[in-house]
């Protein structure tokens, strides 16, 4: 195994100009280490941090081989491949990895990347890079077991739906309230009595709940305690209780159906943050799921493509371990926009939405499930392309999918709902800004679900001084990637 050494007088780059590089900067200088340059995709709109050049990888023309690379963005593995095949091999990085033992080599580069964090120096030799991990992070990360026709796996609760007489309806909108109803019992929401005395009044909940009789309000809390205490004692132990006793789950077109009787378990995990839960599943279908006709390409872009992390959990077992920035447990933002749709009645199946900024098509696909008319846009190419590989790779190939800057579409009141999650607060008072705020207001005619950046009020004004909507609710306070934000609709 080949090693090197440290030193303050070596060329240091940080790859990552973003918050957590800038950090990392004033944590490397204050140990005496200079930092050459950073090395970022994104380098020709950042340009400099602290004075310091940012180039693109490939733009970097100095001696690669000996600088050393400090990876301080969320997706390392991928990352340092794509450096790796630059001829960077020097490369240190956050290692958090679930799939098995580490081996040594990758031990210790998690070992140097932990003392830069803890403000200590660079103590012992670290070894040259090796790409032996890649293959690994995106083996399948929900199967527990088998048993004859039947499989056990961890499946996301994003996914699952309700049926009755024809209609799909996602168990967050249909059954949000009781979500609340489980969480008043901890105290983990502000409407404890109201939302005590929404389920006194609702004679379906003994159904949802298992009771077999109508029950007064005393016999319902002291009922519905009792079970939770059983389910608790059981999750003090860990999973395993849950693993032999899981949900039962049917797919059905890129979705899972639900059992009724399953309906308090699958919101007990719920309200104790698990956005994964273990289900049982027939061989088929857990087959059909995981897609292997359309797994490889997808896989093959991942791991060849210089990815940026994702901003929610990805829904494919094979793509469980790709790092997410956020939505990876509690009150999500899936759950929270589905909880204003269930209280606002609006409708979602059938209606025309596009997505503005989809990224890698997490919320394009989410909605298409919920039975909309889906046109999914996003700028960054490679987002795009793994986009159309996930959808395509989880049965979602009749999202309409566009690469392209939202301010250049033109599509007159063509959306009955418009998805702009975090993506106008980098265009605040510009011309990009104006142009991308009015094409939504052209398309849109009647909903702007919006995510703000870390100046919420400011963005609103921008909102409606430039646009035709006139009404706002606010959903919630959101935060992710260290910004304090704001979850709320637009209404004309």
């Amino acid at each position: 195994m080949k090693e090197f050494q440290v030193k303050k007088s070596d060329t240091i780059l940080l790859y990552g100009a973003a918050y957590a590089g800038r950090e990392l900067l004033y944590s490397i200088q204050s140990l005496g280490y200079k930092i050459s340059a950073f090395l970022d995709k994104r380098a020709q709109n950042i340009k400099e941090v602290e004075g310091i050049k940012v180039y693109e990888p490939k733009q970097y023309k100095e001696n690669r081989k000996e600088a050393l690379v400090i990876i301080t963005t969320g997706n390392p593995i991928s990352v340092a491949n794509y450096l790796y095949s630059l001829h960077f091999e020097k490369i240190v990085y956050c290692v958090d990895f679930p799939h098995g033992k580490l081996s040594e080599p990758t031990a210790q580069i998690g070992k140097a990347y932990e003392s830069l964090m803890r403000g200590q120096d660079f103590s012992s030799p670290i070894p040259l890079y090796v790409p032996e991990i890649m293959d690994k992070r995106f083996t399948d990360g929900a199967f527990i077991f088998q048993e004859h026709q039947r499989v056990t796996a961890f499946v996301p609760t994003d996914l699952l739906f309700d049926e009755d007489k024809g209609e799909w309806e996602h168990i967050y909108v249909k059954y949000g309230e009781l979500l609340n109803y489980l969480k008043a019992f901890d105290g983990n929401i502000s409407n404890i009595i109201d939302t005590m005395n929404l389920f006194t009044t609702n004679t379906e909940i003994e159904k949802l709940l298992g009771g077999s009789y109508m029950m007064s309000r005393e016999e319902r809390c002291s009922y519905t305690q009792d079970q939770l205490n059983r389910l608790h004692r059981k999750l003090y132990n860990g999973m395993e209780w849950f693993i032999q006793n899981p949900v039962s789950l049917t797919f059905i077109k890129g979705k899972f159906l639900i059992q009724k009787k399953d309906l308090f378990q699958i919101f007990f995990l719920l309200s104790k943050g698990f956005v994964r839960i273990p289900a049982l599943l027939s061989k088929g279908d857990y087959d059909n799921w995981i897609n292997e006709g359309s797994l490889h390409e997808a896989v093959t872009y991942a791991k060849t493509h210089d990815l940026p992390t994702s901003y929610t959990l990805l829904e494919h077992p094979n793509f469980y371990s790709f790092p997410a920035a956020r939505d990876v447990f509690g009150n999500t933002r899936s759950i929270r926009i589905c909880e204003y749709l269930s209280k606002s009645n609006i409708k979602i199946s059938g209606s025309k939405l596009i997505d503005i900024g989809s990224y890698y098509g997490f919320f394009s696909r989410f909605f298409a499930r919920m039975g909309a008319i889906v046109t999914s846009v996003e700028f960054h190419k490679d987002a795009y392309q793994m986009g159309v590989f996930l959808n395509k790779l989880l049965h979602l190939e009749c999202i309409e999918t566009i690469c392209m800057d939202g301010q250049h579409l033109q599509r007159e009141k063509e959306f009955d709902l418009t998805l702009m999650l975090t993506v106008l607060y980098w265009h605040l008072d510009t011309p990009p800004g104006i142009n991308l705020i009015k094409a939504v207001d052209h398309m849109t005619k009647k909903f702007l679900l919006w995510e703000s950046g870390d100046e919420p009020e400011r963005e609103k004004r921008f909102i409606f001084n430039h646009s035709s909507f006139r009404t706002y609710d606010k959903i919630c306070e959101t935060v992710g990637t260290g910004k304090v934000r704001e979850l709320g609709v637009f209404t004309k």
